[in-house]
């Protein structure tokens, strides 16, 4: 996806697409959202419960950058709105639904540099609630729901942090690792991306990579039971 250019005296639009697979029909699809001065990066989609899925764009409206997010459900698709209320840059997000909860956690870069939020969607209101912050300078990161709880993990300054919350967002726990706060495995070293698994036993695996100074980068594996 890139930015709509003008070339030649002709308008390039920009568009958000879709596709679904049916093991009866094959491939389907079609097209969220197009308009010559939107630029869409799709960055999270969700299996909501089963009955829907949830894709994040981030898209440059009135001169900033905003989180969009689009569910469809009933054989369509329904734009939620901006699940931002501010300004950002360089942003990536991750959408993940707790039950018919959903919610978005994304990282943006402000005034005060990278801050990793969560922001829940309110059903009844049908509209986006305030955001809670998770971490101040994360970088990478990923989410994932384990029954009602959501897990959270971030990269931050090379380390690798764990936090859940069982309110839907409103409020995060720090988890400790194995040797303080962060889930390194060794103290010195650098992670620069994470991922989260929750199989079907209850458990939580959290993946990063981590290198010691000029030496071959690892994979590490955390359990959490």
């Amino acid at each position: 996806m890139g930015n709509g250019k003008i070339k030649g005296g002709r308008v390039y639009q920009t568009s958000l697409q879709y596709y679904g697979y049916n093991a009866a029909t094959g491939w389907a699809g079609g097209t969220l959202h197009a308009n010559a001065n939107y630029s869409g990066y799709p960055s999270g989609t969700v299996d909501q419960s089963g009955r829907s899925i949830a894709v994040c764009s981030q898209s440059p409206q009135q001169g900033q950058h905003w989180l969009r997010v689009w569910r469809s459900g009933a054989g369509a698709w329904n734009d939620l709105g901006p699940a931002t209320g501010v300004g950002i840059a360089a942003m990536t997000s991750r959408a993940v639904a707790l039950g018919d909860t959903l919610l978005v956690a994304y990282v943006f870069t402000g005034g005060g540099g990278p801050e990793l939020q969560v922001v829940r969607y309110d059903e009844a209101a049908q509209a986006w609630g305030a955001p809670a912050t998770v971490a101040q300078g994360a970088g990478a990161f990923d989410a994932v729901a384990s029954g009602r709880t959501l897990w959270i993990a971030w990269v931050q300054s090379g380390q690798v942090y764990l936090a859940f919350s069982p309110d839907e967002g409103a409020t995060f726990t720090p988890v400790p690792g194995p040797s303080g706060q962060s889930l390194n495995a060794q103290a010195g070293c650098d992670a620069s991306a994470v991922e989260l698994f929750a199989p079907d036993d209850g458990t939580l695996l959290v993946a990063f990579d981590e290198r010691c100074g000029t030496g071959p980068y690892s994979v590490v594996l955390q359990k959490m039971q």
